[in-house]
Order: structure tokens, then sequence, then C-alpha cells
């Protein structure tokens, strides 16, 4: 049953105060920002992904390898997908 829970995935929301209000609620593009965030929280709690409507600056500093880039002109955002180094479940 623990495995079931520990290893199921889920999501976690991560807000950064210099972008004001969150940016799934405007389709206003951020430009390229600093990620504030410790790394070593991302491998606590597993999390090999994450998915930002704006680039990082320090990607590479923070262990961050951008794994894919999506831009369609169809959508109204652009995605970045970095993968974290954590192995999770």
């Amino acid at each position: 049953m623990a495995d079931y829970f520990d290893t199921w995935g889920s999501r976690a929301y991560l807000f950064q105060p210099a972008l004001g209000v969150p940016s799934c609620c405007s389709v206003d593009q951020a430009e390229p920002f600093k990620l504030l965030i410790n790394p070593g929280a991302l491998d606590d709690l597993l999390i090999r992904f994450i998915l930002s409507t704006g680039e990082f600056t320090n990607s590479q500093e923070l262990g961050l390898e951008l794994v894919a880039y999506f831009d369609d002109s169809e959508s109204e955002y652009q995605i970045w997908v970095y993968a974290t180094g954590a192995e999770g479940g």
C-alpha cells in the first residue's frame, strides 16, 4: 500500500514572487527568469520534471536539463520542460 501512495505521481505547483500573478492565469509570456528553489528539495520530493511557461536563466546552476520546448501558433503558451535528475517511482 505504501508503494502505491509513494510512487503514483502527483503535481507540485511552484510560483515565483517576482512574476506576480501566476503565469497560468495570464497569456502574457514571462521573460526568462532566475528560478529561486533549493534543488535538493526537488530531489527529496522526487520531482522529476518541471513544466514552465517561462525559461529559466539558471537551469544549469540548478542541475536542470531542458528536455523539450513547445511553441505552437494555436497555443496561448510556450512551454519549457526541464528534467531535474531525481529518480522517482
